[in-house]
């Protein structure tokens, strides 16, 4: 899923295990993923941004205590430093180089060198935070919000949790106080550290007592000789809350980023509750903290911890980070699941009753794997109201309108924008004033992308029809996430407001509790009832484009489910209508975006043509699809190894850019007789996979060379001047009907056979010819199925 402009379209290198990848070696993958990291970086990361700002607690008396405490932790590092405090050696060499002479500065020999000495440095500023925050609580003013970040013992290994063998430098974690409960201090301890406070007033530390959040306890009271202790076991990515990369040299900045993104992308796939992540790099005495938003990398200024000012800003992240709202770290209070027993609740916002409804978490069906895009992530539920009822809860990141909607939603929370924004009157001043990009009405603008509004219509209007129940998902509650304690919808806007002058795209989290809960379509076990499957979903896909003039656009193996009736009966569903739009609303004449992953794009999609999108692309993406599965496998007994994968022609439909694979699908579909030698030749050698095979032919003849149609509307490329003067030389197509279709450019008539084909009245035949041989290959599939029981 991207757009035209979005990074997330370019090489997304997910999980080693994922079907999109069609890589032989582990070399090769961390050769895509080094390759991805360095585009991403290089297109989406913003340098210099608010970054520090941007854990400033919310609440202002939290952010008044965070101050002070800062102030008192700055104070007294700055006096250990000047007095070269033996105690605190190791973290000195790293941060203390302003007081020493040149000659005198850490010459790291090794990156491992330099980890134990950052660490005890985060880990003396700890003790620092906790002893500061105790001696400023007070019966009236109890401790807010403090949590503790603890460094991992194990510095340079690989997290459980990876998919592969990457090691990370060391990461950080986390531990929350029990906001809930009075505060309480254990006994004092009479070697505790003893810390001054901004006005020079002596305190003693003590520990509170602490509420773990997904992670191990805390560390223990203070003690002069003694840090706290770290976790020795090894880092587990459920429990980072961020990465730190580390380099000797400060020149090394680029890659530590390219690193970092690399390792990342984990977080989110161990993390069921991570709204966006932290990490940071440290180059020498150089760092940089980072956000990762769903488009972008937004990096801090450098701070320079050699000097008394960049320890300062440094401190001061460090401190807001542990008395900031949990949700600016990334988390999600909305999601409450321990990954270790496998329970918890997801509360999903209704936005028709205004009501939050609470769901018991049973398993995860789909994780997020990537830096960028929606982040999308299904949970299998359970309703408590009703025991045993399984219920199938997304969760996303789509695209939204970054306009007049967007700012109505954030600044108005509450009113509904379906009922009022054709009123004049109703409507807010900033929406009045927002510029129109089309002659439609902007209801219709403003839930263009709105899949929880095309779900209810689709539902009201298909719900009834026998023959579609149960083949496409029914909604049952949903709306736009709502953070508690913040009156907004959950948005990019809202989730990164000190960041938002860099952000590329606006996305809405939007989370959706449905039914069925079905099977990825991976599972199948024949082609028969694949072929029932997909022909069931391209059914109820034209039903919703004909009846509620409602397109999908993104056919992919990941939106085509199913679910098993009997051992016997299967059902396809159709799921996922984040990049769905309406057929019936006029346009602006823009530049299209692209939607989808890359093996299953239409060539009219890849390349972000001003033809309308239709139907057909659709059904050319399930082409691909079948194409997909019928050169790699229908399922793990049959799938082929990627040694074998990487040979086939379908593996370049993974490019790395969009025009690439465009061009090697218009090579492979340029004739029948290519199309056959390139694509259905490699089909496996297997039961049933002839049949798919002529399937597939069938569905292209009719998909490119239908006979019914005009020639014009024939094939894969334009019809260039010369063809068309062949055609006219030999009356196959007449003077009058080129010039109704062709355009005029510098190389004169030019007829594009994708603009024929979209236009509604070659539209609607091909689509005929269509429905009528995937209708057939699902009789002639079930009287298989039928037969091949009957003798057992």
């Amino acid at each position: 899923e991207a757009s035209s402009t979005s990074t997330s379209l370019k090489a997304r290198a997910t999980h080693a295990n994922a079907k999109l990848n069609i890589v032989s070696t582990n070399k090769e993958l961390r050769e895509k993923r080094e390759a991805e990291a360095k585009e991403c970086v290089e297109d989406s990361l913003v340098r210099d941004a608010a970054v520090i700002d941007a854990a400033v607690p919310r609440d202002p008396d939290t952010a008044k205590f965070a101050s002070k405490v800062a102030d008192m932790v700055v104070k007294q590092l700055e006096t250990i430093i000047s007095t070269k405090d033996m105690s605190a050696e190791s973290f000195i060499k790293w941060v203390g180089q302003d007081t020493q002479t040149e000659s005198d500065k850490p010459k790291w020999q090794r990156e491992p060198d330099m980890y134990p000495h950052i660490s005890s440095f985060l880990q003396r500023v700890q003790e620092y935070i906790s002893a500061a925050a105790s001696s400023l609580s007070t019966e009236t003013q109890p401790i807010q919000q403090a949590r503790t970040l603890m460094t991992y013992e194990g510095a340079d290994k690989n997290p459980t949790g990876s998919d592969d063998y990457t090691r990370i430098d060391f990461g950080i974690k986390l531990s929350e106080l029990n906001s809930d409960s009075k505060h309480e201090t254990l006994q004092q301890n009479e070697n505790a550290i003893p810390i001054a406070d901004a006005a020079g007033k002596v305190g003693v530390s003590t520990w509170p007592i602490v509420k773990e959040h997904m992670a191990p306890p805390p560390p223990p009271p203070l003690h002069r000789r003694h840090s706290p202790k770290t976790d020795s076991k090894k880092p587990d990515y459920k429990h980072i809350l961020a990465i730190v990369e580390a380099k000797r040299f400060e020149n090394d900045q680029t890659n530590a980023f390219e690193q970092l993104f690399i390792y990342n992308r984990n977080l989110y796939a161990n993390q069921l509750n991570r709204r966006f992540t932290w990490g940071f790099t440290v180059c020498n005495s150089i760092v940089h903290a980072c956000v990762f938003s769903h488009n972008n990398i937004f990096a801090s200024p450098a701070m320079d911890v050699s000097e008394a000012d960049g320890r300062r800003r440094f401190v001061n992240l460090l401190v807001n980070m542990a008395f900031c709202e949990t949700d600016m770290l990334g988390y999600d209070p909305t999601i409450r699941i321990d990954p270790e027993q496998h329970c918890g609740e997801i509360d999903v916002y209704d936005d028709s009753s205004r009501q939050v409804h609470t769901y018991k978490y049973i398993a995860t069906l789909l994780s997020s794997t990537s830096n960028f895009g929606r982040h999308t992530r299904c949970y299998l539920c359970e309703d408590p109201s009703i025991p045993g009822s399984s219920i199938v809860i997304k969760d996303a990141w789509a695209h939204g309108i970054n306009s007049a909607s967007a700012l109505v939603e954030e600044r108005f929370p509450g009113l509904n924008i379906s009922e009022q924004l054709n009123e004049p009157s109703a409507m807010p001043v900033a929406f009045k004033e927002q510029p129109s990009s089309s002659n439609a009405p902007f209801a219709q603008r403003a839930d263009d992308r709105d899949e929880i509004k095309y779900m209810r219509e689709i539902s009201q209007k298909l719900g009834d029809d026998p023959e579609l129940k149960g083949k496409f998902p029914m909604l049952k509650h949903g709306g736009i996430v709502h953070i508690p304690g913040i009156n907004t919808a959950d948005n990019t806007a809202t989730a990164f407001e000190r960041l938002t002058s860099g952000e590329t795209h606006h996305r809405v989290h939007r989370r959706i509790a449905m039914t069925p809960n079905c099977m990825p379509l991976q599972n199948i076990k024949s082609v028969d009832k694949l072929i029932v499957v997909v022909a069931d979903v391209m059914i109820v896909h034209n039903a919703i484009a004909e009846r509620c003039s409602i397109l999908h656009r993104d056919i992919s193996i990941y939106n085509i489910m199913y679910t098993s009736i009997s051992d016997d009966i299967v059902r396809g569903v159709l799921v996922d209508f984040d990049c769905a739009k309406r057929t019936d609303v006029e346009e602006a004449a823009l530049r299209p975006e692209r939607t989808g992953t890359f093996p299953y794009m239409s060539i009219n999609n890849l390349l972000a043509s001003n033809v309308k999108r239709t139907q057909l692309d659709d059904w050319e993406s399930l082409l691909y699809v079948l194409c997909w599965l019928g050169t790699t496998g229908i399922n793990k007994d049959d799938e082929v190894t990627y040694e074998e994968a990487a040979k086939l022609a379908v593996a370049k439909w993974q490019g790395a850019n969009a025009e690439s694979v465009a061009l090697a699908k218009r090579g492979n579909l340029s004739g029948p007789q290519v199309f056959e030698s390139s694509i259905l030749s490699e089909f496996l050698d297997e039961s049933g996979y002839g049949i798919l095979s002529d399937l597939a032919y069938s569905l292209y003849m009719s998909l490119f060379f239908n006979k019914s149609i005009s020639v014009l509307a024939h094939g894969v490329a334009n019809n260039t001047t010369r063809i068309l003067k062949s055609y006219e030389d030999s009356n196959v197509v007449s003077v009058a009907e080129i010039d109704k279709h062709a355009t005029v450019g510098t190389k004169g008539r030019v007829v594009d056979p994708f603009a024929v084909r979209a236009k509604p009245e070659f539209e609607k035949k091909i689509v005929k010819d269509l429905l009528e041989i995937i209708k057939k290959a699902r009789t002639d599939a079930l009287l298989r199925i039928k037969e091949y029981n009957s003798l057992l």
